[in-house]
This record gives structure tokens, sequence and C-alpha cells, in this order.
């Protein structure tokens, strides 16, 4: 499959057990659900899927679970940076052989990197696999934010087609849009969901959601109103997309709210990976009670 980066791509969570492995019968209601409400195009791994977290061996099982599971048509991107570059090629590989469709790699954390040694990192990636690669910009998480200069270099790679730009800074993110335009291959696209009219409108092609895990036809949606021009409902559809966002970071733990509003819903187990924290009673049924109010069109 040829990778297009368009529309709305969901960073899908991973549903776990309570021994952190994968729940298998979680993955697939958890896809019937995202697949079902439109969405075209996944990523695996990424940082709502707690990929800095999971042992190898299920992180292999996750991806022969979805790869599995998708219907023709439904791509898959696979989230596969690490600390160091030669942890990075073995996570792509692992990605490749799975059968994903591209990888997505954040540069290396922990330690700072100049531009230059960051550019061989991603250089090497991409020379490594037979894959198209994205880059991956969060810099709250990584310590290491790619910098406009370095972003326009990369994109005249052939086999690096895009950006997902996660730091909510849209002053940068209209500078890559700028910068990279002459290369048609390489696409900006937005990794916030609070972002997602707003980089439209500027000119990025798709967006990444993570609300589209337990409501996959509102960011849908909030696309089509985008390029069909109607930026009264785009709005619209923001403005409640954004209600959402706001109690699946209520408890400052995320990913785990979004796993208990998935849970609530009866997709899959509320839990992550340790050391994160387990939602108390009362606020577990506070949030999946919101999240429920909000899906049938209802204020919070």
């Amino acid at each position: 499959m040829k990778m297009t980066l368009q529309g709305i791509i969901c960073a899908l969570i991973t549903p776990l057990t309570e021994q952190e492995k994968i729940d298998l019968r979680g993955v697939d209601q958890l896809l019937e659900r995202v697949i079902g409400g439109g969405i075209n195009t996944l990523l695996a791994l990424g940082s709502t899927g707690e990929q800095a977290m999971l042992r190898d061996a299920e992180k292999q099982r996750l991806l022969q679970a979805v790869k599995s599971a998708l219907p023709a048509g439904v791509a898959l991107i696979v989230g596969t940076g690490d600390t160091g570059t030669e942890r990075a090629i073995d996570n792509a590989k692992m990605a490749q052989d799975a059968g994903a469709d591209a990888v997505i790699v954040t540069p290396p954390s922990y330690y700072p990197f100049a531009d230059g040694s960051l550019q061989e990192y991603y250089e090497r990636i991409a020379e490594a696999i037979a894959l198209p690669v994205i880059l991956y910009n969060i810099s709250r998480f990584t310590g290491n934010k790619l910098s406009p200069e370095l972003v326009t270099k990369l994109s005249a790679d052939q086999r690096i087609i895009g950006i997902k730009d996660s730091d909510r800074d849209m002053d940068y993110f209209r500078q890559l849009l700028k910068l990279t335009q002459a290369h048609k291959h390489f696409a900006v696209i937005q990794g916030s969901d609070r972002l997602l009219v707003e980089s439209f409108v500027a000119g990025s092609p798709a967006g990444v959601s993570v609300t589209a895990n337990i409501y996959p036809e509102l960011t849908v949606s909030l696309y089509e109103q985008c390029r069909r021009g109607d930026s009264v409902g785009a709005q619209t559809l923001q403005q409640r997309n954004l209600e959402l966002v706001k109690v699946i970071i209520r408890h400052g733990c995320f990913p785990v709210e979004l796993k208990t509003a998935a849970a609530g819903l009866g997709l899959c187990q509320a839990m992550a990976s340790s050391p994160f924290p387990v939602l108390s009673e009362q606020d577990r049924q506070q949030l999946v009670h919101d999240v429920q109010k909000i899906i049938a069109g209802e204020t919070v």
C-alpha cells in the first residue's frame, strides 16, 4: 500500500491485561470501534500506545494482532523511535516484518543532541528499512526538538514522507508548512486534537487524534467539514472534541483516563503500564459518565 498522509489518523491505545500483556480481545473490539467509525489510518505504538514502556515481545504481539485484524485499505503506521539509533532500527525492522505501511520516529530521548546527530539518526533509520519514515516532534517528552532547519533538510529525502508535530505551537507548525512546501511527497500533520481545525485551515492534509479511540465519528466529521469549507460546522465539532480532551486529561495521567473511558465503553480493560496509576472508583465513574454524555451530544 502506498502511504498517503491524509484525513484523521487514530493514535491507538494499547489494550493490556493486568499482567501488562496484550489484551487480544480488547484489540479486536477497539479496532472494530475505530475502523467502524470511519478511520482508515492507524498509528500503533505511539505516545498514546505506551511504546516507550512496553516490552518488545508485547509490542510484537500487538503488531501481529492489529495487522491480522485490519481490512484491506486501512493503513498501519508504527511508532519506532528509541533512545539510540540501533535500538530505533531494531524497532523499525520489527514493524516492517509485522507488515507496517510506515514508521513514525521520535528523536532519541534522555541525552540532548544537535541537528547533525539527529539528521544522521533519521537517515540511518531510513537506510535500514524499505518503509517510508515519518518524523515525530514531541519535545516535551523527548527533550529534543526537531528544528525547522533540520526538518527542511530531511524533507528533501524521498524516504521521509512527513512530520507529525505534537508541540502545540502553531507558529512552528506554519513555519514547517512553508519551509517544506516545495517537497510534494512531504506532509506536515497535526499531532494534537486541540489544533485540528486550525491546522487543516493552514493547509495540513492530516491530523492525529487520540479521541478517535472512543469517538472516531467526531474527528472524522470535523475533517470532512474542513474539507468542504464549512468552518462554522468544523469549529462546532472542534469545541465538542475539546470537551472530550478536557475529560481525558483531567487527572494528569494520560493515557490512563483515555483507557478508562475505553473500558467504560466496553472496548478493553483500563490497565496501563506500570507505574501509571489506576483511577479511584469515584473518578472512574465520573469520567465514564462525562464521556458518555459528550458522545450523546450533551454538555458536561
